[in-house]
């Protein structure tokens, strides 16, 4: 009898261990929304300010257009790197902190791999603050799919501490 417990004991062990999922293991899920946000707020060796802003997408994209909020905050300089670089997309933005980007030859984001932000990081956008404050900067976005439809997005707020 106790051989037998032991079998038992042995085998829900075993069973319970080999279908262990990590939690943060990611998972594909077309029916979450695209998720957008600021990954970090820096200060360069110029005296510029560079923002991080990263995309985590369960499809792919095919075009994006982001407010930086608040509009009156940023003075917009460039935009640069990041996925969008990787897949080829054409960057245009206005000194307001609006940024469009797309593809001219059909290309589409991939989606996420990770829900790590600093692996998702979209673009860098980099200028200048215009005006101290003390509140949370966010991105308001509208994401086009393959079929140029617009996604679901979150924005997440990223908080700045005033200088």
């Amino acid at each position: 009898m106790k051989r037998f417990y032991k079998i038992i004991l042995i085998t829900l062990a075993i069973s319970c261990s080999s279908n262990k999922v990590e939690s943060n293991e990611f998972i594909l899920d077309p029916s979450k929304p695209v998720e957008v946000g600021i990954e970090s707020f820096k200060k360069n060796n110029t005296a510029h300010e560079i923002i991080a802003v990263y995309m985590i997408n369960h499809q792919p994209v095919s075009g994006i257009q982001f407010q930086i909020e608040p509009n009156d905050f940023f003075l917009l300089d460039s935009v640069y790197g990041g996925r969008l670089l990787d897949y080829d997309f054409q960057l245009h933005h206005n000194p307001s902190g609006k940024i469009l980007a797309f593809s001219m030859s059909g290309k589409t984001i991939d989606p996420s791999s990770s829900l790590n932000k600093e692996d998702n990081l979209l673009f860098f956008a980099r200028g200048k603050t215009i005006r101290d404050f003390n509140e949370k900067i966010s991105i308001s976005p509208i994401v086009a799919s393959i079929n140029a439809e617009k996604l679901e997005c979150i924005s997440v707020p990223f908080e700045l501490i005033a200088k």
